[in-house]
C-alpha cells in the first residue's frame, strides 16, 4: 500500500474532493480511481500543478448509507457522530414516514438520531405533536426549535459539541436544514467557506456536494444537501423489523413475525397504531427496493 500525507475529506463534488491536510486551504484532490466521501480519513500525494491525488482511503466507521432508487448501496458520509433529522412543524407539512425512514437508516448503521422540529414559532399542530409523542415514548429524542426566534437553539449548540464526530443534518427540502446550520455558525459563513471556494476555484461556495463545517463552540456539522429522499439501508424486511423504533422488541408468537395486517396473535395489534401504520408503509417500500436490488 502506498502512503502519502494524511488528511480528511471535508467536501465532495463529482469525483473530486477537498482534503484538509492541516494547511490554511484544503487541497483539491482527484480520486485516482478511489471512492471517497466526506469524513473519510485519507492519504494524498501532491500534484505538480497544485492540489493532489488520493492514494489511500482508510477503513470507515460511523457510516451513513442509503439505497438509491435502483436498490444500490450509496455511502453518504463516514465517521459520523450522530444524525439530526430536520423537519418543520408546518410549511412544509410534517410527514412522520420521512422521520421514520431516517430513524431506521440511522439505527441500521449504528448512529444515534435526533429529530429537530423547526418552525415551532408557527405553531405545532396537534397531529404533529401526537406523532412526535409516539416516537418520544419509545426513546427518540426530539428538539423543538425556531431558527427565526432562536427558541431551543442553545440546546442544539450543546448537543453538537458533545457528539463524537460530525453531526450529519438531513431532511426534506424547505424544513430549514441549511438555516439551522447557519444559525449555529453566526458570523462564520465567510470565514469558513472562503478557503473551500478558493480550493474549488470559484468565487463563492458553489458546491452541491456534501460539506463539513466547524462550529465556533466546538463540534462539526455535516451538510448533505442531496439527501431529501431516503431509502434506508435496509436489505430485507427482517432488518426493518429489528430497527424500527418501538417495534423491535414486540413479543409475538413467531420470532420472525413481520407484523403484517391479519397475522394471528401478532403483538403489533396492541402497539401504538401510529408506529404500526408507519412501519407497514415502509415495509412495502423495503420489499420493493429489495426486489429491484435482486433484479426481480
Amino acid at each position: 500500500m502506498r502512503s502519502g500525507l494524511p488528511g480528511r475529506v471535508i467536501a465532495t463534488r463529482g469525483r473530486d474532493c477537498l482534503v484538509d491536510v492541516g494547511e490554511v486551504d484544503p487541497w483539491r484532490c482527484v480520486s485516482a480511481g478511489l471512492v471517497a466521501v466526506v469524513g473519510d480519513r485519507v492519504e494524498v500525494s501532491p500534484s505538480a500543478g497544485g492540489g493532489g491525488r488520493l492514494v489511500v482511503v482508510h477503513p470507515r466507521t460511523g457510516v451513513l448509507r442509503r439505497f438509491d432508487p435502483r436498490g444500490r448501496e450509496e455511502v453518504l458520509a463516514s465517521h459520523v457522530g450522530g444524525l439530526w433529522i430536520a423537519v418543520a412543524a408546518r410549511d412544509p407539512a410534517f410527514w412522520a414516514g420521512t422521520v421514520d425512514r431516517f430513524l431506521v437508516g440511522a439505527a441500521s448503521d449504528g448512529l444515534v438520531a435526533t429529530v429537530v422540529l423547526n418552525k415551532v414559532d408557527l405553531g405545532v399542530p396537534d397531529d404533529v405533536e401526537a406523532e412526535l409523542a409516539s416516537r418520544e415514548a419509545v426513546g427518540v429524542r426530539v428538539h423543538r426549535v425556531s431558527v427565526k426566534t432562536g427558541e431551543g437553539m442553545a440546546t442544539l449548540v450543546e448537543a453538537a459539541g458533545q457528539a463524537d464526530g460530525a453531526v450529519a443534518v438531513v431532511g426534506p427540502s424547505g424544513a430549514g436544514k441549511s438555516s439551522i446550520i447557519s444559525a449555529l455558525r453566526p458570523g462564520e459563513e465567510e470565514l469558513k467557506t472562503a478557503p473551500i471556494s478558493r480550493a474549488w476555484g470559484t468565487g463563492r461556495h458553489t458546491t452541491t456536494g456534501t460539506t463539513t463545517f466547524a462550529l465556533p463552540g466546538g463540534g462539526e456539522m455535516l451538510d448533505a444537501p442531496g439527501v431529501r429522499t431516503f431509502n434506508p439501508h435496509i436489505a430485507d424486511p427482517e432488518s426493518l423489523r429489528r430497527h424500527f423504533p418501538g417495534l423491535s422488541d414486540l413479543d409475538c408468537p413467531w420470532r420472525d413475525c413481520l407484523h403484517r395486517p391479519g397475522e394471528q396473535g401478532c403483538a403489533a395489534e396492541h402497539a401504538d397504531p401510529r408506529l404500526v401504520a408507519s412501519y407497514r408503509r415502509l415495509l412495502d417500500d423495503v420489499q420493493r427496493v429489495a426486489k429491484r436490488a435482486r433484479g426481480w
